[in-house]
């Protein structure tokens, strides 16, 4: 449904073009974009950062405009693999290519300069590619000329292919180095355009995520770290998303190679300078970035880059977000805030499912012993799954208590915000991990008199304490948990037999009757 034109003479040669017939041309691409429909797509499709304020009714505007992006990118980003599958010199290419955007790169229009950024960027990006392809050919040459004999005819054949391979990996980098980081990234990067700043941060962002043994180094993380803090909100997202990818990148390498030191060692100056900032920035006024904040803070706990920080009012800070009732608070906000706590408590350092954990342990043991062995360590199985629930839920409940209360014995149990347990109640449900410990209501009903055990026990609670008011923080939960559940409960399908509901229903029912009395 669109429309194809050119900018150029019908007549034009463009390889003979001089220099004003080329400013002729680019003055005709600025007025055309001044004056052209918002609805319709000229040159390259606009940021986040200016279709942010679109309104329901541009809706189709603003999902064209990103695909249109994606699909200008994506063009950039396959010219460089193009151009070698049809033999051609990708360094002479490129080169050329990038000069000329180059010189359209500091326009005063900022639609155009940001049309030229994101092409070099974009081609930056599939050097990068093009460079890791010329490595594992660079490492293939190497095994098979360590493989072949030194007299072998191979051999010298093998050796010009891998010195060839060298000198293109050089070649190649050298015109990343100079036409996308040196001429441009250095100089936009400050730009007075939003989406110029932001589109330099975010490919930066994949330039480090792609080659972390290159480009992992504070030389290049400062500017993400700089960003942090810039007027626009869509930069500093833009900022700390790549920050989070990195980190959470680094982690995945720990899970898969084993041995990251070398990695976690690059990284932590930048996390020591700006990890204040990053958690900071859960507080932010944007929703998104504060969300992408949360995140980012949890990595880095996850990462161990956390551990040397002993500043209380920072991780009361990111703690609090999990009760949050401001405005602009999301659910899931709320529940990431809520994993960062659980990273804290130990009863928390377990098996993070249960569940799982006992099903293959029942498969092992079903291979190794008989059915009788196996229906015993099946329940004591089933005992020890209750009994971790049981400690994390007085865990979580103990937290709650300490938070709503800030600490203070001496705050009267009345005046604690307990409506704010719901809060907590829907992030768990939202958790596929821990759900279990709500949605079985005998787990909440066994750690509710567990706990009025231990205050008969101890003669010394007073109304006034935080143990009071653990005690009606596991009562909200409940209270919470059956109000979001029951609707979903009458409408579930009927798979389960009457016989099995009315044997939970009646146990939980008992369990009920008998803790009624303390709790009243």
């Amino acid at each position: 449904g669109g429309e194809v034109g050119s900018v150029f003479p019908a007549d034009a040669l463009v390889s003979e073009m001089v220099q004003e017939e080329w400013e002729q041309v680019i003055t005709d691409v600025v007025d055309i974009m001044r004056y052209t429909d918002v609805k319709h797509l000229f040159l390259c499709a606009t940021s986040s950062s200016s279709t942010s304020t679109n309104t329901t009714a541009n809706s189709n505007a603003v999902a064209a405009n990103k695909a249109n992006q994606e699909t200008y990118e994506h063009f950039f980003e396959e010219l460089v693999t193009a151009a070698d599958r049809a033999e051609l010199s990708v360094e002479e290419i490129i080169g050329n290519l990038c000069s000329a955007l180059i010189e359209i790169n500091g326009v005063g229009q900022p639609d155009v300069r940001h049309a030229a950024t994101t092409a070099i960027l974009s081609i930056g990006s599939s050097l990068l590619t093009y460079h890791s392809r010329l490595q594992k050919r660079v490492d293939n040459a190497k095994r098979q000329l360590k493989a072949c004999g030194k007299q072998s005819e191979r051999h010298e054949h093998l050796k010009n292919v891998l010195d060839k391979l060298k000198r293109d990996m050089e070649a190649i980098y050298s015109v990343f180095q100079k036409s996308v980081l040196d001429s441009v990234f250095i100089h936009r990067y400050r730009d007075s355009a939003e989406s110029v700043r932001e589109a330099c941060i975010a490919k930066l962002g994949n330039y480090i995520h792609g080659n972390l043994y290159e480009l992992l180094s504070n030389k290049w993380l400062k500017y993400l770290g700089w960003f942090l803090s810039d007027d626009s909100p869509s930069v500093r997202l833009a900022a700390v998303s790549a920050i989070t990818a990195l980190l959470n990148k680094i982690e995945a390498q720990s899970s898969t190679a084993g041995d990251n030191t070398d990695l976690v060692d690059a990284m932590s100056p930048f996390t020591k300078r700006f990890t204040p900032r990053m958690i900071d920035l859960v507080l932010d006024i944007n929703p998104a970035v504060a969300e992408e904040s949360m995140r980012c803070a949890l990595a880095l706990f996850r990462g161990g880059y956390l551990d040397h920080m002993e500043d209380d009012a920072m991780w009361e800070r990111v703690n609090i977000c999990a009760i949050d009732d401001g405005v602009g608070v999301t659910d899931e906000m709320r529940k990431l805030a809520l994993y960062f706590v659980f990273e804290q408590l130990e009863a928390f350092e377990e098996e993070e499912d249960p569940y799982n954990t006992m099903s293959q342990s029942q498969s092992q043991q079903k291979s190794q012993q008989s059915n009788n062995n196996h229906t015993n360590n099946n329940n004591r199985s089933k005992k020890d799954v209750h009994s971790m629930t049981l400690r994390r839920l007085d865990a979580l409940a103990s937290w709650l208590a300490h938070t709503l209360t800030n600490g203070s014995r001496a705050k009267a149990a009345t005046a604690v915000h307990y409506d704010l347990v719901r809060f907590v109640v829907v992030s768990i449900l939202a958790m596929d991990e821990h759900r279990y410990m709500l949605e079985d209501l005998e787990f909440l009903l066994d750690c509710l008199v567990k706990e009025e055990s231990a205050k008969n026990m101890d003669q010394g609670a007073t109304d006034a304490g935080v143990d009071v008011v653990k005690s009606r923080v596991l009562v909200c939960m409940l209270h919470y948990t059956v109000q979001i559940l029951l609707p979903n409960n009458n409408n579930k399908d009927t798979a389960t037999t009457k016989g099995t509901k009315s044997t939970n229903t009646n146990t939980n029912s008992t369990k009920i009757l008998q803790i009624l009395p303390a709790l009243l």
